[in-house]
């Protein structure tokens, strides 16, 4: 009835091989990317379970494998979780993301496995959009240079260099009209900008209705933003969606704002164009490889003195009431799996949304508090 379990901790800057004792009764659970502080969530995955945790820097696909090998659950964010992984768990009964991103977990791998997956799409859409809304201000104010001379000299005057832009008049082009997006919308017609959505799959009549013009293709979105703002999930689709070409369509002065997924705009052309004066700005939380470091050669490292970068790292959703709401939400799907319920999926992402085994759609969401239609 009980199994000893080889699984890596991380110590410090390095893994050392340690030994843990799952029983039946104690199913082992492995949640990765450690560096993420959730006490809540972690004590409640202790009472759980034998818990085993992984950090994302530095774990390789062997080192997952390894330790999800006896595993009954994955509690993920961003560590990949591959098709190798999920083949090597025999005994693999579901997957939580605590976050909503599911681009690292091996979709097509889970659903032929039958092993399901669910996210936590509610817990900071606010949160996040918030985020956006300030890099896009402090962008627009100058914020980044002006704090510079204050923190060198302890003034400065007015000047070129620190003439700030109304957001009331201006048009601001979000690239997805989600719950973040909507959100953001909300936002921005509050201090009276004109906000216009490109989103294949919402109607006009609903944005419409919300007061945002629906337009019908990138290349018109990008053409009429003073501020694009990326809202979407990263798929086949959107990956490189914001391309050199499009960037190139957008107007000298525009600001680009980016909480998604750094892959959905050709993050070299973004550089480019704004170290060659061809966009105003850019206001980033994510990016293709992360963290972005001094010294080695990143492809952002450039822009972080750049005036008009604001650069932040993968933090918009980082809030103390967001995270109450996630580590709440994660444990309740947890739990379901842990208990061989069904797993609630409450996201209405179409790769989450075309499971067919172990799951049940819409319900009570503890992160928002509203129920989540099927």
């Amino acid at each position: 009835s009980k199994a000893t379990v080889s699984v890596l901790y991380w110590r410090g800057d390095m893994f050392r091989p340690a030994r843990c004792l799952a029983t039946k009764a104690r199913p082992l659970i492995v949640r990765t990317d450690s560096e993420q502080q959730v006490p809540n969530l972690v004590a409640g995955l202790k009472s759980a379970g034998t818990l085993v945790e992984l950090a994302e820097h530095g774990t390789t696909e062997k080192d997952v494998i390894e330790a999800c090998r006896d595993a009954s659950l994955i509690v993920h964010c961003y560590t990949p979780i591959t098709r190798k992984v999920m083949e090597a768990a025999a005994g693999l009964r579901g997957i939580v993301k605590y976050g909503v991103g599911i681009d690292a977990i091996d979709m097509v791998a889970a659903r032929e496995l039958g092993i399901p997956v669910a996210n936590v799409p509610e817990y900071g859409e606010g949160t996040v959009a918030e985020g956006a809304f300030t890099l896009m201000m402090c962008l627009l104010k100058k914020v980044k240079p002006i704090q510079r001379q204050m923190e060198s000299t302890g003034w400065t005057w007015p000047g070129e260099d620190t003439l700030g832009n109304d957001l009331c008049g201006k048009t601001v082009a979000l690239l997805g009209y989600g719950r973040i997006g909507r959100k953001m919308a909300r936002m921005c017609r509050g201090f009276d900008a004109k906000v216009v959505s490109y989103d294949p799959h919402v109607g006009r009549e609903v944005m419409e209705g919300e007061g945002v013009v629906k337009v019908d293709s990138v290349e018109e979105l990008v053409a009429m933003a003073d501020v694009l703002s990326v809202h979407t999930v990263l798929n086949d689709d959107t990956r490189g969606i914001i391309s050199k070409q499009r960037i190139a369509m957008m107007k000298p002065t525009s600001v680009v704002i980016n909480v998604s997924r750094g892959a959905i705009i050709d993050e070299q052309a973004l550089v480019d164009a704004l170290l060659g004066g061809h966009v105003g700005g850019a206001g980033l939380d994510v990016f293709s490889k992360e963290p972005v470091s001094r010294g080695c050669g990143h492809l952002f490292e450039p822009l972080l003195d750049h005036p008009a970068a604001i650069l932040t790292p993968h933090l918009a959703f980082w809030t103390s009431e967001a995270r109450s709401r996630l580590e709440a939400e994660a444990m309740e799907r947890s739990k379901e799996i842990l208990t061989g319920q069904l797993l609630t999926v409450l996201s209405s992402d179409p790769r989450l949304r075309s499971q067919t085994k172990g799951v049940s759609f819409g319900g009570y969401s503890v992160a928002s508090g509203r129920m989540v239609p099927p």
